[in-house]
């Protein structure tokens, strides 16, 4: 999992540098394998301000501008092609002799007849969004200082975590930085959300019915109208590219996006395209095809589990939606899954089809069950936000309650002996606590309540283990086994044995009596 650094602040304030970090992270078992750093690749692209904008004398289209470098070039004449160009911005300006992305070399160049001193950049160029229309605006006062390296202003550091399969929790921004939370001894701020909902009910527009309940024991939807689906705001989609996606639209961008910060696989219908929005999950039949947002035809078999509507397969579970409700920049309704699916049914479909996702993968590692509600809430609260939609009262939801928390009896003095430390009850309290745990009890006997994101913690060993990873497996000192060997008891044979050798050197030989014969066969 890709971890854009300025996202994870967003829920965890920590001034630890990158590689400390990751150090840390990794000695809890979210092991770091690599420290990306966006803009390492760019190489004199500087802030600059735009003094003058002129219309460039031999062509309607270019614009002859005058850029302010400061200290790294002074002032430059640059042509540019942009529209969206006014004084007083503050632009990325790549120098001559610059390098952009893909070992592009800036020359300085005639353009019409006008020399052009360098470019001035859009995100794109610089790989930091999709906008390639227009220069990627970086201000328009004094708050960045002219000549200042681009890359120390709009770069990100990234860190690329190797989640294990037990902790289908930390696949995502919350969920590590709750981890964070723990060992810096830093608040977790987990995003409030806010929905401001319509007078009609999300019951009136769409309906779920689940026939396969062991392989969905949740599905949540909620149903938005009065859609204006268009691109997805610059720090959207800089967040998902640093991530590793790639941005679409406004509504798809937010399912993604809710996806990374909260863990939750989201998938978005157009309404219009689900029959009477009727969804129906259920098992695909023998033989039955779905054409995927990919464009791929797909064979199906009853192993499978599918989405539907009353008259065929819409998308797959937990996978990836289908291309006939796919949502697109025309879309004015919406349907919004939020959904748990059976993980090894999900994962079994995913690889008889080679068609892992970045869904899948979450749904095959396990999802809590409180989950889903928090996620379609959060992702409803910026659909409103984004595309000006109307969002119906209520969620369709085959099971709103939320679960009690497990319960796990723990004995200190058998945590102590596991990880060998002397622990005090108070000290395994203070260590679990942070990780979201509920502790109660007196001396050696606790009861610890497990957080429901929690699906791999059920037995004591498992909390155990959570108190090893808070105490640090770098500080729990290596120990031989106190084992109390058998005192030394003589074989009572050897003497035989050497008295057999020594004769047998002195020429003699053993005769072996028969212990058991009749007394006529020993007169023979």
């Amino acid at each position: 999992m890709r971890v854009p650094l300025s996202w994870l602040r967003e829920y965890v304030s920590f001034d630890m540098p990158p590689r400390a970090l990751a150090d840390e992270l990794t000695l809890r078992g979210m092991e770091v394998s690599a420290i990306e750093v966006a803009g390492a690749d760019w190489t004199d692209v500087v802030v600059g301000r735009l003094l003058a904008v002129n219309r460039h004398p031999n062509a309607d289209t270019l614009w002859l501008t005058k850029v302010d470098v400061g200290n790294a070039g002074g002032e430059l004449e640059i042509v540019c092609g942009a529209q969206n160009l006014e004084v007083g911005q503050l632009v990325p300006t790549a120098l001559v002799g610059a390098v952009l992305p893909g070992d592009r070399r800036i020359e300085r160049s005639k353009i019409r007849g006008v020399t052009s001193n360098g470019m001035l950049c859009s995100a794109i160029e610089l790989g930091l969004g999709t906008d390639a229309d227009g220069i990627h605006i970086l201000g328009h006062g004094d708050e960045i200082s002219l000549g200042t390296p681009v890359a120390e202003v709009t770069g990100e550091t990234v860190l690329d975590v190797d989640v294990k399969p037990n902790r289908g929790d930390a696949l995502s921004m919350v969920g590590l930085a709750r981890e964070v939370a723990a060992f810096s001894g830093a608040g977790l701020l987990i995003p409030t959300v806010n929905v401001t909902e319509a007078e009609d009910v999300a019951s009136a527009h769409v309906s779920v019915r689940i026939e396969e309940p062991e392989l969905n024991p949740r599905f949540a939807a909620r149903w938005f109208g009065r859609v204006t689906n268009g691109p997805s705001p610059e720090w959207m989609q800089r967040r998902l590219i640093a991530a590793g996606m790639r941005p679409i639209s406004a509504v798809v961008d937010v399912t993604n996006y809710v996806m990374h910060e909260l863990g939750q696989p989201m998938h978005a219908y157009d309404a219009d395209a689900v029959r009477g929005g009727r969804i129906v999950v259920r098992r695909a039949r023998a033989g039955e095809t779905l054409t995927t947002i990919d464009h791929a035809e797909r064979v199906l078999d009853e192993q499978m589990l599918v989405i539907a509507d009353e008259e065929h397969a819409i998308g797959l579970a937990g996978i990836m939606g289908g291309s006939s409700t796919e949502v697109s920049r025309d879309t004015t309704s919406v349907i919004l899954e939020s959904a748990i699916f059976h993980g090894p049914t999900i994962r079994n479909t995913a690889r008889r089809l080679g068609l892992r996702s970045e869904a899948s993968m979450r749904h095959e590692k396990g999802i809590g069950h409180d989950l889903p509600r928090l996620a379609v809430d959060r992702a409803a609260e910026l659909i409103v936000e984004l595309t000006g939609a109307r969002v119906a009262r209520g969620i369709v939801d085959n099971d709103p309650e939320s679960k009690a928390r497990r319960r796990v009896e723990l004995s200190v003095g058998r945590v102590s002996r596991l990880l060998g430390l002397e622990l005090s009850p108070a000290r395994v309290i203070e260590l679990l606590v942070p990780l979201d745990f509920e502790v109660r009890g007196e001396g050696d006997a606790l009861v610890v309540g497990v957080p429901s994101h929690r699906l791999d913690v059920s037995s004591d060993a498992d909390v155990a283990e959570e108190v090893a990873r808070a105490y640090g497996y770098d500080r729990i000192p290596g120990r031989l086994p106190h084992a109390a060997l058998p005192p030394y008891r003589p074989d009572p044979s050897e003497l035989r044995h050497r008295v057999r050798r020594i004769l047998a050197g002195l020429g003699l030989d053993e005769m072996v009596g028969h212990a058991l014969i009749g007394r006529d066969d020993l007169e023979r």
